[in-house]
């Protein structure tokens, strides 16, 4: 099983600039951009020591 590592990035559906599936909408995206690790805007590439 693997684990979320202590310095992820959180990011809304929206912020993945997808089209492929639905989004769940403003109040779910209202929620998460109180969270601690909320990051809004485009999604960044991800690499093994990030």
């Amino acid at each position: 099983l693997r684990k979320i590592c202590t310095h992820y990035r959180l990011h809304g559906h929206r912020d993945a600039g997808t089209t492929v599936t639905d989004c769940p909408g403003n109040k779910l995206y209202d929620i998460i951009t109180k969270w601690d690790r909320f990051e809004k805007g485009p999604l960044k590439p991800l690499n093994a020591t990030n």
